[in-house]
């Protein structure tokens, strides 16, 4: 498993996670393009089954 260090202001508990990304079905992804960002949209489904959540 990948740990990243996330600051304390910005950490939230996983129901928190779950419940933004229901509220906000969509994510940006972040890419480079011939030196410069391209951002694209994409959708989120989040399925919950016994306990486990999948995205």
């Amino acid at each position: 498993m990948i740990m990243v260090y996330i600051p304390k202001q910005y950490r939230m508990n996983h129901d928190e996670a779950v419940q933004i990304m229901k509220s906000n079905s969509f994510a940006l992804l972040i890419t480079v393009n011939e030196h410069r960002p391209l951002a694209t949209h994409i959708p989120l489904e989040i399925r919950e089954d016994e306990g486990n959540s999948w995205l």
